[in-house]
Parts: structure tokens; C-alpha cells; sequence
């Protein structure tokens, strides 16, 4: 949270020096995502698009030219999560408007920063001059200012939820193997990368099982792919019941399975190796009846390889597979 605080400070910094300092058109509006949204002073100050954005700082930039002095007032960073962030500011401005010199104090300004692509846009701003008495030509005033501060709250809260379900989904799909519903490749590569970071720094273990359907091309050949596919997620199924719940599951690639083990020995792990055999074994599959599945096991070891501790599980698999399949092999390096 530290990092994108400090790119967030960043970001907002080059967003105030490119409006207010520098009273650039270009590279203000570049920070502003194409979905942007915005409410500003005056009645026809709102923005639903990105051109709206563009229009309402052209105008901007062509009555007010000059340079704007701003002092900060109070700033707060609200790290939602790692791609969304909002800025709370308020701040005094002056500037000269035609010869005249004009200050505006206690300025609010909201700004709903969002990630997209690993770069950090504008998503919405709100931005507002509150007084503590108003007249009848003043644009916004203070009741209505809150009734826009609230609308504000409620649009960043529905945004905020919307990318939320939207980020965790595709957190989901990143993760996930789509056909089993098991954590694919690249959430078992990084499993494992943890697990041997702690084993390095600690004294715990861990083991991983390594699991191939038997004949599993012959059930291909027999049923056609589609009933493979319905036998890889059965098996999937299975395996889920049948394991430990702190335990990651995934799939490693075609027929195989790979079960990652915290905290676990080389004999607990064989244990549960064999309790899963005898899960599969038993289990009626809706396709193709009866089904086995080979097994290696492997336990880690202080600075071995990520490379190393998968050929330790490989080559007992092999083991499994050459002593007739339907069986359960260790690692001779475990």
C-alpha cells in the first residue's frame, strides 16, 4: 500500500502542476480515463464522457489562462485496494481573471484514481467552492454542495463495489483452470515459489503430490473428448473432497494434478497420497466406471530448486506408473 500511496501522491502532484501551473489542455486531460466521469462548479459543469472533459478545460484554460496559485489545505489518500484509490483535497486558489485578481478559499476537490493496463487514470472528479452563507447566484450552495458530496459518496462506493466484483472476478479467472474449477499452472507456480521462500527462512516443510489418471488417452479414444473432459472434472471432484482442507489443489497440465502440502512430512504426505488413491479408485465415474491414478511424492528440502522438487515428484510418478500404475511412489531425494 506504501508503493501506490506514493503513486498516487505522485500522480495527483503532476495532475495539480498540469492544471493549475502550468494550465496545460493536453496533459491534464491525458490522466483522465475514456470512462471518466465529473461534476464541477456550475450548473452545466458535469461530464458523463471523455470529450465532456475536454470541452469543460478548453473553456477552462481559455477564460482563465494564467497561472493558478493554490495552497493545500488538508489532503488524505484512501487506498481502497491496489487498483483504486481516492483523493480527498481541499485548498485555496487565486489567480487573475482579466486584470482582476480573484481567490477562491476552501475549494473541495475529489478525485477517483483507477488502474488499468498497470497505469493509473482519473475516473471521476468532483470538485466544488463551498461557502459558509450563499446568495441566489451562487452555483452551488452549501445545501446542495452536500447533496453533490453524497451523490459523490454514493457514485465512488457504487464504483468501488462494481470494480471490486469486477477485479475479484478477474482475479478468479487468472487463477483458475476454466474446465475443473482448480487453480491452474500459474497459481501452483506461485504457491510453490512461497512456500519454499518460508521453508528456506524457517525450519517447516512442505511436500507436493504429483497425479496422473491412468490410461486416460484410452478413455479419449473410447468416449470421444467430451467425456474426457467430464472425467477430468469429476476426477477434479474427488480429489477436492478427498484432500486436506489447507492443501492447494490444481491442475497441472492435461490429465495431471498436482497437490501442494504445507506443513506436511514425506510420510504424512504418502499417507494422504494413498488415501486419495483409494478415494479415486472407489469412486464410480459417470463415464468410463472405474478409474485410477498414479501418484509421486516429493517433500522439499532447504535450498533446493523450484526445478529440483518437481523432478523429485516427477520421476516418482514415473516409478508409479512403471510398477503398473494405480499406485503410490516417493521421491528417493525425500
Amino acid at each position: 500500500m506504501l508503493q501506490i500511496n506514493e503513486e498516487i501522491t505522485s500522480l495527483f502532484t503532476k495532475y495539480l502542476t498540469a492544471y493549475l501551473t502550468n494550465r496545460d489542455l493536453e496533459n491534464t486531460i491525458k490522466m483522465f480515463s475514456k470512462s471518466c466521469t465529473g461534476y464541477g462548479t456550475g450548473f452545466d459543469e458535469t461530464a458523463y464522457h471523455y470529450v465532456d472533459f475536454y470541452n469543460l478545460f478548453k473553456r477552462d484554460f481559455e477564460q482563465v489562462p494564467d497561472k493558478i496559485e493554490y495552497t493545500i489545505i488538508n489532503s488524505a489518500i484512501n487506498v481502497i485496494n491496489e487498483n483504486a484509490a481516492v483523493v480527498l483535497c481541499e485548498l485555496d486558489m487565486h489567480t487573475k481573471i482579466l486584470d482582476q485578481f480573484v481567490k477562491f478559499n476552501n475549494l473541495r476537490l475529489s478525485l477517483v484514481f483507477i488502474k488499468t493496463d498497470n497505469e493509473w487514470f482519473i475516473e471521476h472528479m468532483h470538485i466544488s467552492l463551498p461557502t459558509e452563507a450563499h446568495g441566489e447566484d451562487e452555483a452551488y450552495p452549501l445545501k446542495e454542495l452536500e447533496e453533490q458530496n453524497q451523490l459523490l459518496q454514493r457514485l465512488v462506493d457504487e464504483k468501488t463495489r462494481n470494480l471490486q466484483d469486477a477485479l475479484d472476478e478477474i482475479s478468479k479467472i487468472a487463477v483458475t483452470d476454466k474446465l475443473t474449477g482448480l487453480y491452474n499452472r500459474f497459481k501452483i507456480d506461485e504457491f510453490i515459489k512461497s512456500e519454499i521462500n518460508r521453508s528456506n527462512y524457517s525450519s517447516i516443510t512442505f511436500s507436493i503430490i504429483l497425479i496422473d489418471i491412468d490410461y486416460f488417452k484410452s478413455i479419449n479414444d473410447l468416449y470421444g473428448h467430451i467425456a474426457g473432459d467430464k472425467v477430468l472434472a469429476e476426477f477434479s471432484d474427488v480429489l477436492r473432497a478427498a484432500k486436506r482442507e489447507h492443501d492447494l489443489l490444481g491442475r497441472w497440465g492435461g490429465e495431471e494434478f498436482l497437490l501442494i502440502c504445507p506443513d506436511t512430512t514425506i510420510t504424512d504426505a504418502t499417507s494422504l497420497a494413498e488415501q486419495l488413491r483409494r478415494s479415486i479408485e472407489s469412486h464410480p465415474f459417470t463415464v468410463a466406471g472405474k478409474i485410477t491414478a498414479s501418484f509421486g511424492v516429493a517433500a522439499y528440502h532447504k535450498d533446493n530448486t523450484y526445478d529440483e522438487l518437481i523432478h523429485s515428484a516427477d520421476t516418482a510418478l514415473y516409478h508409479s506408473k512403471q510398477n503398473g500404475r494405480n499406485a503410490v511412489s516417493t521421491s528417493r531425494y525425500s
